[in-house]
């Protein structure tokens, strides 16, 4: 059977992103939130899945974590991480995050970051950055009739933004997926919180929460 990453890389990308790439003009540098729970292990071991979507990727600590899970699993799959690599507007407007973006003539170079990191930890086997806005690439996905086996959702965490991609990408999965996500609860994510009960009182299902991630299997229990 085809490696899942070697049948989709050519899907997105023309030639490798990492080709070419020289990731030694970069420091390692994982910062993120949320990126080692044990959440991610237990989906990934009972799943066996094949095609992960990432929404939401940041430096991609999360996406270097999962795809270690995978290769510690033998697992052959792929990790689509799906983010603009711009930032929202918090980490314009808070200068201490403002850093992070790694601004050059006034423009965001997160994305090499992201890249420098995943070859770092030799994961640009499994990892495939997709640079769009998370509902353009629900499209392209649908398009390609892609059904992924387990979708993670930690992008924007405006309430409209995070109930849109619930019901984007909850229209992808299989009927034996998982979609999970970050940030369910506190005060400062209080916009995924409402988002996710509206998303979840409208299918007439409660989400599992564990620590601050919330899981909703397709198929009804």
């Amino acid at each position: 059977m085809q490696n899942p990453f070697d049948t989709l890389i050519s899907e997105f990308h023309e030639i490798s992103p990492y080709d070419g790439f020289d990731s030694s003009n970069f420091e390692e540098d994982l910062q993120g939130w949320g990126s080692y729970s044990p959440v991610f292990e237990s989906v990934i071991k009972s799943l066996q899945p094949k095609v992960i979507i990432e929404v939401g990727t940041w430096k991609g600590a999360s996406a270097i974590h999962m795809s270690k899970l995978l290769k510690d699993n033998g697992i052959s799959a792929v990790i689509l991480c799906v983010d603009t690599w711009l930032g929202d507007s918090s980490h314009w407007y808070r200068t201490e995050w403002r850093s992070h973006l790694k601004l050059k003539n006034g423009f965001p170079n997160l994305y090499y970051q992201f890249l420098a990191n995943v070859m770092k930890h030799n994961h640009d086997d499994i990892i495939i950055p997709i640079p769009q806005v998370s509902r353009s690439a629900c499209n392209w996905f649908k398009k390609l009739e892609l059904i992924p086996d387990v979708v993670y959702l930690d992008g924007s965490h405006d309430q409209l933004d995070v109930y849109l991609d619930c019901h984007d990408y909850w229209q992808l999965l299989g009927d034996d997926s998982i979609m999970f996500g970050d940030d369910y609860g506190g005060i400062k994510n209080q916009g995924v919180k409402l988002a996710v009960d509206k998303f979840c009182e409208e299918l007439g299902r409660k989400p599992t929460i564990i620590e601050n991630k919330w899981i909703l299997t397709k198929k009804k229990l």
